[in-house]
């Protein structure tokens, strides 16, 4: 039997629904998922991939929190939603115990609560026009080493600067802080490659 280490699916068209539901199980060792286009809910298998290391979903437009999912995912390091979900709030409450990297973009609210993602080095934010200040509980990131933030209102990115943003005293810690729109996940030009990056 042969070991898929990594899928990639994708739609031949944003209207097109990716048939991901009607696979009976995953490759058991699959390592690397990556969906990029419409899929509205989540492949019922996803929550037995034991060992998934990065999970990244493109155009995906969930209904259902995916979150709950993925948290607990026990070797996940790697996440990237990039308008991937169609509810207004993402909130991290826990899990995700080795999750190193996450990008998010097309949301209007992030909340992180204390205790979750312990591991988290890198987190890029982009494509949130609804995200009026900095997401809460970002502060609760200790080993948070790379923060950069893309497509944000100009009034939410004026409440970092370190000459006395608003904001600042929640990412004064994080080693490297980019606001200045290096590139925008919501653009598939312009994402293409951080995606290719961490997904191959």
């Amino acid at each position: 039997m042969l070991k898929y280490s990594t899928l990639s699916v994708f739609s031949v068209n944003k209207d097109e629904i990716l048939e991901v539901q009607t696979m009976s199980s995953p490759p058991p060792h699959l390592q690397s998922l990556y969906l990029h286009g419409k899929s509205e809910m989540l492949p019922c298998w996803i929550s037995k991939l034991n060992n998934l290391v990065a999970l990244g979903l493109v155009f995906s437009r969930l209904t259902d929190d995916p979150v709950k999912v993925f948290q607990a995912l026990p070797s996940l390091k790697s996440l990237g939603l990039f308008c991937g979900y169609d509810e207004e709030e993402v909130h991290f409450e826990g899990g995700f115990l080795k999750l190193k990297w996450l990008s998010l973009s097309g949301l209007n609210s992030i909340i992180i609560e204390k205790g979750a993602l312990p591991l988290l080095q890198e987190l890029a934010i982009g494509a949130c026009p609804q995200q009026r200040q900095v997401p809460s509980g970002i502060q609760h990131l200790k080993d948070l080493k790379e923060l950069s933030f893309a497509g944000m209102p100009d009034d939410s990115t004026q409440r970092l600067p370190c000459n006395g943003g608003e904001d600042y005293w929640m990412v004064k810690n994080v080693p490297c802080l980019q606001y200045d729109g290096i590139y925008d996940p919501n653009d598939e030009t312009s994402y293409a490659a951080e995606v290719k990056r961490y997904f191959g």
